[in-house]
């Protein structure tokens, strides 16, 4: 979901307690060796976050993402190997976080603390338990990684300086599951039974996601879930152990155009699974009501 103004998004949602037995000084356990992820987090925890940065910068390790603090925020990721975070790494990012995939985290500078299994009571990745935004530098092209919070991103911190290009949706550890398990497309956007509701407002782009482009005269965004489009039955449906690296359920918002005489928002409603689009339809929605999912199609 993209936040205006009038929203605010929590720096981090009921931050978990690292375990007692680590060993307070390295981040490991008693007896083993620390790696580079715990060497960060212990810097952290001495030095602070942005002394951290600052150290770690200054070293610049050839497989680190670089964070930037920028106007003042610690939430955010600008680069990659040395170089500038590009437009389709960020958007990798983006897909790998949805699906709780921490292979491009291992070398992250300044990872929120929690996130890392040694570091929660859940004892697994926590990239899938809030939504990330990918925002565009308006006066230097370059890119930044947001962290959000569990119910949505805060482009408006960087509204006067930035263009918002895409966001994930977390699955939460399954708190986000779709009750029946599975969903067809058709059922999923014209079904008015409970079930329908249900997998909608997990699955579909909120109206706001339309809108909050739309007000900025943007036509195109992107929404990165957890969901898998299964290969057999075409189905939408909840990612099992089996699906670890598969592709995930990507929406492509364009054509977007915001009619506030009558409150309504128009646009195409692209589904897309490994790199194609597997679904799509032009839909209309009610623009007053951003943190709805009901669509009604108007075309093919």
């Amino acid at each position: 979901m993209l936040w205006d103004d009038r929203l605010s998004v929590a720096a981090r949602d009921q931050m978990k307690t690292p375990s007692r037995s680590l060993d307070r000084e390295s981040g490991t356990q008693p007896g083993t060796q620390a790696t580079p992820i715990a060497h960060v987090l212990a810097l952290q925890r001495t030095l602070g976050n942005r002394a951290t940065s600052g150290l770690l910068l200054s070293r610049r390790p050839p497989e680190a993402l670089l964070q930037r603090v920028l106007r003042g925020r610690e939430d955010i990721v600008s680069g990659r190997n040395n170089h500038q975070l590009t437009e389709a790494e960020g958007r990798q990012l983006l897909e790998e976080f949805a699906r709780n995939d921490p292979r491009s985290v291992g070398a992250l500078v300044n990872a929120p603390f929690g996130m890392a299994p040694n570091q929660n009571t859940r004892g697994d990745w926590m990239l899938d338990d809030q939504e990330w935004g990918l925002i565009r530098e308006d006066a230097t092209g370059e890119m930044h990684l947001i962290e959000g919070g569990k119910h949505g991103v805060n482009f408006d911190a960087y509204r006067n300086e930035s263009t918002p290009l895409a966001h994930s949706h977390p699955f939460q550890y399954g708190k986000r599951s779709i009750t029946m398990g599975s969903i067809d497309f058709a059922t999923l956007l014209t079904q008015q039974d409970q079930a329908a509701k249900q997998a909608r407002t997990m699955v579909l782009p909120s109206i706001s996601d339309f809108v909050y482009p739309a007000e900025r005269q943007q036509q195109l965004h992107t929404v990165y879930t957890p969901y898998v489009v299964d290969a057999n039955t075409g189905d939408v449906r909840n990612p099992t152990p089996q699906d670890a690296g598969a592709p995930r359920l990507i929406w492509r918002l364009s054509q977007i155009v915001l009619d506030q005489a009558h409150h309504r928002v128009e646009g195409r409603l692209t589904a897309l699974s490994g790199g194609h689009a597997v679904w799509s339809r032009r839909v209309r929605a009610d623009s007053n009501n951003r943190h709805g999912t009901d669509y009604m199609i108007i075309g093919a």
